[in-house]
């Protein structure tokens, strides 16, 4: 599929497909219409045309390189890419490939097959690159071990070799918001979100430890990501904990959102009675009232490097594990206070 034909679907002209390609103008088209443009892109497989840029530009010396394919794994999460952080990751990952002239491959989740199933999978459907997105249990970590090349995982955890990986530590984003909502005099701290293994919840729990904090009954909510969910779990805590926490936790935005919307419905004000915090930093964040404080993860450097480091392993740039760390800011802004009471 040519960029004219993406742009007859699309109902826009050849130059904002480009530029949404490209990504050379952010204000180019709408959100919609950039999501269908990248859907058919994914589709078709489709590749720039650098031949045609290159008329462009003055000759020089022509090497014909085979096109490569890269390939998008989803360890723990879902195709529809429900996780919003994920889900960024992947976007800004598939755009970079894009850029690079690289092909994209498939496209798929662990969590609909067996490690059996996804061993022969990338077996019989090769690539030259994968970018695989979340943690690797022990049976994915040896079935992508025998049957995938130019592998790197991109996370929220650290990862340990043979495969390239590049990450921002979630275990420390949460320290650090916890460490805020301590530094402004919070003890009764809540926590609402994924349990489990979550690195996130891992860290509420040493962190209360560490400092000495109880934790009454109650104040750990478990479920899933959304704002329904955050809004069901903290509207049954407000109902039922006593005392009522000073602040909240929570391990994403989306959830955070829905939190504090049970908070209002029971007649209780963000920060005055309970701070929020979260970790994502979502765009939405900064336009809900009040504004959310949170834990920022660098989704789209994330995923863009992840095609950087792949690229340089394809080419031999590099040949031993390659391990990078991204930093995670806290973005301080209205939805946290000193607490009025214990």
């Amino acid at each position: 599929m040519t960029q004219k034909e993406i742009a007859r679907q699309c109902g826009v002209s050849v130059a904002t497909v480009s530029r949404v390609i490209r990504n050379k103008d952010h204000k180019c088209a709408s959100q919609q219409t950039k999501d269908k443009i990248w859907e058919l892109v994914r589709r078709s497989g489709y590749v720039p045309n650098e031949a045609a840029q290159r008329l462009k530009q003055p000759a020089a010396p022509r090497v014909q390189l085979p096109s490569r394919t890269v390939s998008f794994l989803h360890a723990k999460i879902p195709t529809d890419f429900a996780d919003r952080i994920f889900s960024a990751i992947a976007r800004a990952a598939e755009e970079a490939a894009v850029s690079e002239s690289f092909r994209l491959g498939y496209n798929f989740s662990a969590l609909d097959h067996t490690p059996e199933q996804t061993q022969e999978f990338l077996l019989t459907h090769r690539s030259d690159g994968l970018v695989v997105f979340g943690r690797l249990d022990d049976r994915l970590y040896s079935a992508l071990r025998k049957s995938a090349k130019n592998v790197i995982v991109v996370g929220l955890s650290d990862f340990r070799p043979p495969f390239d990986q590049v990450f921002a530590d979630g275990y420390v984003a949460a320290k650090k918001a916890l460490g805020y909502l301590y530094g402004l005099g919070h003890r009764a701290i809540g926590y609402i979100g994924d349990t489990g293994t979550e690195v996130r919840y891992a860290a509420y729990t040493d962190f209360m430890k560490e400092k000495g904090l109880p934790v009454p009954p109650g104040y750990i909510r478990r479920c899933s990501m959304s704002m329904q969910k955050g809004f069901e779990q903290v509207s049954r805590l407000l109902r039922e904990a006593d005392p009522l926490p000073t602040a909240l936790f929570c391990d994403k935005d989306i959830t955070a959102i829905g939190a504090m919307k049970g908070i209002r419905e029971q007649h209780l004000y963000v920060p005055d009675d309970i701070s929020v915090i979260s970790v994502d930093d979502m765009e939405a964040s900064q336009f809900i009232l009040p504004p959310l404080t949170s834990v920022c993860i660098p989704k789209q450097e994330l995923g863009r490097l992840a095609v950087k480091i792949l690229s340089d392993r394809m080419n031999r740039g590099h040949t031993l594990p390659m391990r990078t760390e991204l930093p995670c800011d806290l973005i301080i802004r209205e939805s946290c206070a000193a607490p009025r009471r214990e």
